[in-house]
């Protein structure tokens, strides 16, 4: 059997995304592929408001992030890193999960509360939005609500209820990140349609081949209360800079 193999995009061990991948490889054997991704997810969410001066993006190009966690069922403990990076930004931050279960204008509502501010959508079974997005036609306009507020731009939905009455919600600029799981079944049931229209290419996919050998019970740790509480109070450093 090959050895896992993992190669840092950041070797600077006073980095503190190569902080985040040393505390987290300790609690699971997921690939530290996830590890790296989801410190990158955490940085991106929490540096609202930089942008990159770019000649092809006008207005700057911004830290939020879209990205897939790929790979096979349960074996990759895909949920485990995900949990793992919950656990930190909750450390550091509230109220900027949305719920992973919503409807268009439950999301629009949401995010309009949180205008100019960070959010993220965490989905441990990404392709059951996608099959929601294809077959529901109450979720028809979230693909389009998405793409719009990943290039910053603001959105106002409106409501018409009953007698004339209506709600509008205005989404001013939008900071959000996503992050999902991904199974490979998946891939048989994409749609060509997905990469056409552009918004699965807004994604980055993290599918690493291998990972560490399995941790037996005996092996996996309960995260480390000083390494977590000094990964927390670093990324409230850099948020709060």
């Amino acid at each position: 059997v090959a050895e896992y193999n993992f190669c840092p995009a950041v070797v600077d061990p006073t980095n503190w995304i190569a902080k985040y991948v040393q505390y987290a490889k300790d609690c699971t054997d997921a690939p530290h592929d996830y590890h790296e991704a989801y410190a990158v997810m955490l940085l991106a969410l929490l540096t609202q408001g930089l942008q990159l001066e770019v000649t092809t993006t006008p207005g700057g190009l911004r830290t939020n992030l879209y990205m897939l966690i790929y790979g096979k069922s349960s074996v990759m403990r895909k949920s485990t890193a995900m949990k793992l990076a919950k656990d930190v930004l909750n450390r550091v931050i509230g109220g900027v999960m949305l719920p992973e279960n919503f409807t268009p204008g439950g999301l629009e509502e949401e995010m309009a509360k949180r205008s100019s501010q960070p959010s993220i959508l965490f989905v441990d079974e990404f392709a059951g939005i996608m099959d929601r997005m294809h077959h529901q036609s109450y979720m028809a306009g979230t693909r389009s609500f998405l793409l719009t507020v990943h290039g910053h731009e603001d959105w106002r939905y409106v409501r018409r209820e009953k007698k004339g009455k209506e709600d509008a919600w205005e989404v001013k600029d939008p900071h959000l990140c996503i992050v999902g799981n991904l199974t490979t079944a998946f891939m048989s049931r994409m749609k060509i349609e997905d990469i056409e229209d552009g918004f699965l290419a807004r994604f980055a996919i993290i599918g690493p081949h291998d990972k560490p050998d399995r941790m037996s019970l005996r092996d996996i740790q309960q995260p480390d209360p000083g390494k977590r509480m000094d990964i927390s109070n670093d990324l409230r450093a850099i948020y709060e800079k």
